[in-house]
């Protein structure tokens, strides 16, 4: 549909030009044959028979007439472009534009805290996504994205798939989730043209999640720390015609991580769980295929989605991208994260144990400082084939929130080291298809309990600790990633 209603708004522009400026043409030169013609009347050489001159008057109005039928056919074919112009948009249905299906088959190598090792091979998922697009006029455009993501043979499995910013992004059952719904709505033109993204964001694959899954950019903020569905309004202004910094913007970004709807009696008091935040982005100034972004963001009441709230969170930092510098692809990200707790403990499961944010310990009130670095490199061979490393670490009280990553070990969330090494390799080289697979290997060693939830105090991981058994020290996953996009 996309490339369809491309296709007609190029013709139709084409058209435009080439018959109005073409027939304008055409008025022209006539007219000048008129004039002279006329000329000639007025001023007949010595020699000029009358005979000629009313061969003259002739031609003349002979002329009159094309100009007449011209500028006719000019108001028609206009016209007609106008109409045509108006099907197009008409036409211009909500439509797919684009299609991932991909299915993997990962193997799992577990060590428990007490030096237990577990097996779990051929552990298959299908995740299906379908994107729309809608031009609603010059200044709307409406954009979505249907998701599935499940396991083989299950109907539904991860217990938290029923959240709202995992919906549809963690295996969950076969039900299509509405992962992405906004309108991009162009309030502003001249020199900061100004866009507001109003609805279901595109918060979720953002910068450098692209190398590994070797497709483009297809997020909005940095992946080390965002990652998953979010409901908002950000407003994007650029800054391309007042900065010389190429691809420059801002954007103010507003969302809720939770939305207190109930009227019933024991939650009135819970509060909204507020998301800002400061983006900046552009090219690196004098780096060709380049992309830098800073940011400052901050979560105010944080919550256990049922009754009671354990504080704020903020996150800064910043990221870069190098592209195809012979053959080779760099990013880098780092980031902190700060957590205050507000001193409140909160029921986190169904056997009513209870935690704070980072900690164990009611009345807590001191910030707990997290830090993660995510770092990578690719390599393109010739042939498409490319080969990638990317290694991510993260500290004691590191804290994100990328719960709703479809990396189902949600490796950026890792208080310890991440390591992966994979190799991807084209199977389809028609136009317009982007088909592989991948094969790699996914190490993660923990050095801190409870990685990527706010809840409880982490504590070091060794042989120790309590229930040192069932906890996870450290995950291998080789897997094969079969993914087409179209």
């Amino acid at each position: 549909m996309k490339k369809i209603l491309t296709t007609s708004i190029i013709l139709t522009s084409f058209l435009s030009a080439y018959s109005t400026d073409y027939l304008e043409y055409q008025i022209n030169q006539l007219q000048k044959e008129i004039k002279t013609l006329k000329t000639q009347v007025k001023k007949p050489e010595k020699k000029q028979s009358n005979s000629e001159i009313d061969k003259l008057k002739a031609e003349i109005k002979k002329l009159k007439a094309k100009v007449d039928d011209n500028e006719a056919y000019t108001e028609d074919v206009e016209s007609s472009l106008d109409s045509l112009t108006a099907k197009v948009l008409k036409n211009n249905r909500v439509g797919f534009t684009r299609l991932k299906f991909d299915s993997t088959m990962h193997n799992f190598h577990y060590k428990s805290a007490n030096g237990g090792s577990y097996l779990n091979t051929n552990v298959d998922t299908i995740n299906l996504k379908l994107d729309l697009e809608k031009i609603i006029s010059p200044n709307l455009t409406f954009r979505g994205q249907l998701a599935m993501y499940k396991y083989w043979a299950q109907g539904a499995y991860y217990p938290y798939s029923n959240y709202d910013n995992m919906q549809g992004r963690v295996p969950s059952d076969t039900s299509l989730y509405v992962t992405r719904a906004y309108i991009d709505w162009k309030v502003a033109k001249g020199k900061i043209p100004t866009t507001l993204t109003i609805g279901r964001q595109p918060s979720s694959s953002g910068p450098s999640w692209q190398y590994s899954n070797n497709g483009v950019r297809y997020g909005t903020y940095d992946a080390l720390v965002f990652d998953g569905n979010a409901d908002g309004i950000v407003a994007t202004m650029s800054l391309n015609k007042v900065t010389p910094l190429k691809n420059s913007a801002l954007r103010l970004a507003y969302g809720k991580g939770y939305q207190n709807n109930s009227f019933n009696t024991q939650n009135n008091g819970l509060d909204d769980t507020n998301v800002y935040g400061v983006f900046f982005e552009s090219a690196i100034p004098s780096i060709k295929n380049s992309f830098m972004q800073f940011y400052y963001s901050k979560a105010n009441d944080v919550n256990n989605m049922q009754n009671q709230t354990i504080g704020d969170i903020t996150w800064f930092g910043g990221m870069f991208e190098l592209n195809n510098i012979n053959h080779f692809d760099f990013f880098a990200h780092f980031s902190i994260s700060k957590a205050k707790p507000n001193g409140q403990l909160a029921i986190i499961d169904d056997q009513n144990h209870t935690a704070g944010l980072l900690t164990n310990t009611a009345g807590d009130t001191d910030t707990k400082i997290g830090r993660a670095v995510w770092i990578g490199t690719r390599y393109s061979f010739n042939s498409k084939a490319k080969i990638g490393l990317e290694y991510g670490r993260g500290s004691k009280n590191w804290i994100n929130m990328t719960q709703g990553s479809d990396n189902i070990l949600n490796p950026r969330s890792t208080r310890g080291n991440v390591l992966d090494v994979y190799g991807i390799f084209p199977i389809d080289k028609t136009i317009g298809v982007n088909a592989f697979i991948k094969v790699g290997t996914t190490r993660i060693d923990y050095k801190y309990s409870n990685s990527g939830t706010p809840f409880g105090a982490p504590t070091k991981i060794d042989s120790t600790m309590q229930n040192a058994a069932n906890t996870i020290d450290s995950i291998n996953d080789f897997y094969i990633n079969f993914q087409v996009n179209y």
